[in-house]
């Protein structure tokens, strides 16, 4: 499918993932990030992310992106967040990852004996992808944007356990804005949260 060019119009998707107990049995919830293989800021830690297709849904767009920077396929739940950037609105999904069921494996092929989840794949614009626990979490200039601290700070605060009782909440929306002229060096952004 092709792209939308006009990335003020595109939106860029990332998703937060809950690990819902299905490959460790404890139910902790784990968090899937990906080490960025490109710019802008090589090397952080973020969210599979991108930007959607032409005639896709923001939660496929979200899936698609997820099996494309780390292999996982998921199921995107509800709506985590919304973010108004300049140039591109951000929707974060929290989701369900989607185990091999055991019964269908073919015979001969490895079996998993870990409680860790499955190991990720990593597609072209991704280092490394890895599940992390809530408390383990890269922080500070280990994450690649401000959106992500922003996520994973709202998911602690309650959202993911809200999300794992079936109870509702409203997701979490910020925008940024940007101010100043750039031929004078004097840019920057002011938060509205």
């Amino acid at each position: 499918m092709p792209k939308s060019n006009n990335t003020a119009r595109s939106l860029l998707f990332r998703a937060l993932h809950e690990n819902v107990g299905k490959t460790d049995g404890s139910g902790a919830t784990r968090v899937l990030l990906c080490r960025r293989g490109i710019e802008p800021r090589v090397g952080k830690w973020g969210f599979p992310q991108g930007f959607m297709e032409l005639g896709e849904s923001t939660r496929d767009g979200a899936a698609r992106e997820t099996a494309e920077e780390a292999g996982a396929t998921v199921v995107p739940g509800p709506l985590l967040a919304v973010y108004n950037l300049p140039g591109q609105v951000q929707l974060l999904y929290l989701a369900e990852v989607v185990v091999e069921d055991a019964s269908r494996r073919e015979p001969g092929s490895p079996t998993r004996e870990s409680d860790d989840p499955p190991p990720m794949r990593c597609g072209i614009e991704t280092l490394e992808a890895q599940f992390f626990a809530l408390d383990e979490l890269p922080e500070g200039d280990e994450l690649a944007f401000p959106t992500v601290a922003w996520a994973l700070e709202f998911a602690r605060d309650g959202a993911e356990k809200r999300w794992r009782a079936g109870e509702p909440f409203v997701p979490q929306q910020r925008t940024k804005l940007f101010f100043g002229a750039p031929a004078d060096g004097d840019v920057g952004f002011l938060e509205e949260t």
